[in-house]
């Protein structure tokens, strides 16, 4: 029996008899997934048999999805300005940002809310359209001034590094934000480089939906054992026990059990999701 361990993701099955055709070691994965520890088992007159830890160890895969503003990015009070500006320089409705009074928490279902408050719904799309591209505009010229970069929570990269390395964890991102200004304020942020399936405002006007979308789209019908949501608002602890998820608060604005300022202390949070680095 001959035992070799490659590196690759369990969505490609190379050509072993012809080896590796010079994709060097360990073979990096044509098809761009996040790459996990796979072992090759060769025996004698058998075909080759590919055992993958994400395959063997399905039944305790831990799910772990972020919101994104408060969360990872610490974009919160400039994004609220600026969403109030836009629906203002459309509507001409200057609105509080209270975002706990709205039913939906996110950047479409507050606008909906809007819209139907102040009897416009006639040209909901339209207006729907308009606040998005001026809101992306004001997203985009707040961070041309600060060349293009937003602090992130403390700690949040190097966490979402130690959780990437862990073969029973599968990650990924769902935010209330439209999907376009999420992508500037990851991307400012240094955050973007991770590649998380993401789901956003601009798939559903409710946060269960926009989870349960970003939920389907990482596991692409495998099945997790434990699923944890880190969030900063209410509306994402509520969301979180709709849907069954454990919910861990990030920062001081929720009320909660699993409490932490920051992923500064990155050890006591993997402990508290039952892994380790």
């Amino acid at each position: 029996m001959i035992l070799k361990l490659y590196v690759y993701c369990s969505g490609y099955a190379p050509d072993l008899d012809n080896g590796f055709k010079g994709e060097g070691f360990p073979p990096i994965c044509p098809c761009g997934k996040v790459m996990i520890a796979c072992l090759i088992v060769r025996m004698p007159s058998v075909c080759y048999d590919i055992v993958c830890p994400s395959d063997v160890h399905a039944g305790a895969m831990h799910f772990i999805l972020f919101d994104i503003d408060g969360t990872l990015v610490d974009s919160n009070e400039f994004d609220s300005e600026l969403y109030v500006k836009a629906v203002r320089k459309i509507l001409g409705i200057t609105i509080g940002d209270d975002w706990s009074a709205y039913r939906n928490v996110t950047d479409g279902g507050i606008l909906d809310e809007i819209i139907d408050n102040a009897g416009l719904t006639d040209g909901r799309l339209r207006i729907h359209a308009e606040v998005k591209a001026v809101f992306a505009g004001l997203v985009s010229d707040y961070l041309d001034e600060r060349e293009g970069q937003l602090p992130e929570i403390e700690g949040a990269g190097a966490f979402m590094t130690a959780l990437e390395s862990l073969p029973e964890v599968s990650m990924a991102l769902a935010t209330g934000g439209w999907e376009e200004t999420a992508r500037m304020k990851l991307r400012a942020a240094g955050l973007d480089r991770y590649s998380l399936p993401l789901a956003s405002g601009s798939d559903a006007l409710t946060r269960t939906e926009i989870m349960q979308i970003a939920e389907k789209r990482a596991l692409d019908g495998r099945k997790a054992s434990r699923r944890t949501y880190f969030g900063d608002g209410i509306w994402d602890k509520r969301a979180s026990e709709e849907l069954g998820y454990d919910f861990i608060a990030i920062g001081d604005k929720v009320q909660h059990h699993a409490r932490y300022p920051d992923f500064g202390e990155k050890a006591v949070i993997l402990g508290t999701l039952g892994l380790r680095v």
